[in-house]
């Protein structure tokens, strides 16, 4: 049984865990007071909601954003958990321009209501309807799988040997826990 607190603590517990495999300076993570159930979303704000470089030679800096509530965890009888209600994941080149970034937020854009991608490094598209602003359908996705696809794809260097163990075990309980996966996005009914 977790209180309220509890929940978040472990949840910006987790985020501290895998964001330490990447970097080895400190970054804050804050919940700004968001340790109670309300009405409102609480923003989790990564490094005062800048992008931090990521360990590697080619300057690869991650956004990390999310919004989360706290909700009571329909398993355990007086219980909370952290249910995220919208995330932006970025990476960006070290010059500050954006090459990727994985959104999803639902309230604030109610249009495209299903997680998505946006390109930003956008070069040879020309006579294509693509931009930074293209919203290209996606699952939901999870920071884990961000930070996989910028050690493979982007040159980020990871700094602890057991990174890939810690990213395996925060993802799977990410995937016990969450309350839904596609592409549709969180369904605004429960589903049976």
């Amino acid at each position: 049984m977790l209180t309220a607190y509890e929940a978040v603590s472990q949840y910006r517990e987790t985020f501290q865990r895998i964001i330490s495999c990447f970097t080895s300076k400190t970054v804050k993570l804050d919940v700004k007071g968001g340790y109670y159930p309300a009405d409102d979303p609480y923003p989790l704000t990564c490094n005062e909601g800048l992008p931090f470089r990521l360990a590697g030679p080619w300057g690869v800096h991650l956004l990390l954003r999310q919004s989360y509530c706290i909700v009571s965890d329909p398993n355990e009888r007086n219980s909370y958990r952290v249910s995220t209600v919208e995330y932006s994941y970025g990476l960006r080149q070290s010059d500050g321009s954006g090459i990727v970034r994985y959104d999803w937020h639902p309230e604030t854009t109610p249009a495209q209501t299903y997680p998505h991608l946006h390109v930003e490094a956008v070069r040879g598209f020309d006579q294509l309807a693509i931009s930074e602003r293209t919203h290209l359908r996606t699952g939901r996705v999870a920071i884990e799988d961000i930070l996989r696809m910028a050690v493979e794809e982007f040159g980020v260097t990871p700094v602890r040997d057991d990174w890939e163990a810690v990213l395996r075990e925060t993802q799977a309980q990410f995937e016990r826990d969450r309350t839904w996966s596609g592409s549709e996005g969180k369904p605004s009914t429960p589903s049976v």
